[in-house]
Order: C-alpha cells, then sequence, then structure tokens
C-alpha cells in the first residue's frame, strides 16, 4: 500500500510496525521532507525508525498506534521547530515519551527556542543538536 505526501510526486510504501527497536521521530507537518530524509538516511546506517503516517495503516486509530509506537520505541527524536513548539500532538508524543521513560533527543532545525511550558519542561535538561544543513557533518558527530 502506497500513500502521497504533500508533493504529490512522492510516494512512500506503508511499513508495519509496531515501534520495537525503533527511534520515534515526532515533527509537526511542515517537517514532513525532512523527516523523509532523516529517516532514509538513519535506515542506510542501521538504525530503524518510526514515523507517522508511514506505519499507521489507513485503517489504524493514530492515537492508538502513536501510543503503542512511543511504548515500544527506543527513543523519540524530536525534529524541533517553532511550529512544532505550538503542536498539541507533538507535546503529547513527548509526554507519553516522558511516561514510559523512554530517552528524549531533539533536533533543532530552526532558531527558535521553546516557548511551550510543557516543552520548556520536558527539554530542559535534554542535549540538543541544531541542524546546519549538513547531515553527514551532524550524523557523524553524534
Amino acid at each position: 500500500m502506497f500513500f502521497r505526501t504533500a508533493d504529490q510526486n512522492k510516494h512512500i510504501r506503508y511499513e508495519y510496525s509496531d515501534g520495537k527497536d525503533r527511534v520515534f521521530i515526532s515533527y509537526q507537518r511542515e517537517s514532513f521532507d525532512f523527516v523523509l530524509m532523516l529517516s532514509e538516511y538513519l535506515e542506510q546506517n542501521g538504525v530503524k525508525t518510526w514515523y507517522a503516517p508511514r506505519n499507521i495503516k489507513l485503517s489504524g486509530l493514530w492515537p492508538d498506534k502513536l501510543h503503542e509506537a512511543i511504548e515500544n520505541c527506543k527513543c523519540l527524536l524530536l525534529l524541533y521547530t517553532e511550529q512544532a513548539d505550538k503542536s498539541k500532538h507533538v507535546i503529547r508524543e513527548v509526554a507519553i515519551a516522558d511516561e514510559y521513560n523512554k530517552p528524549i533527543m531533539w533536533l533543532k532545525l530552526d532558531a527558535s527556542e521553546p516557548k511551550s511550558k510543557v516543552l520548556k519542561y520536558f527539554l530542559k535538561l535534554v542535549q540538543t543538536v541544531e541542524y546546519k544543513e549538513d547531515i553527514e557533518k551532524l550524523m557523524n558527530g553524534v
């Protein structure tokens, strides 16, 4: 089963996963192209990822599947942007990861700082990496 991205020329194949042993990627819709690039890079280098909508069947209940994937994942990677800071869904995903004692990492894709009190609380003591347009340097430096 395939679905189309916002860019109608990109098709993504559905891939079943309950999130076990994967990095859960939390993001806001405007970062989806970056999610595709990052996921491809990580998977080519042996790190399995989980992200919606690729890993949610069309008939699947999103809240159930997101919760299951976070509960089973190795860690949550937040792709932080000013828009993500305002997203109720991103905040919920980070809170669920904390509830299950999952490591939370965040990658800043813009220069903004968390304004959401909830994200400030969860991210204050977590190390961040800032993305500077060079994925190779970023991945080799981590």
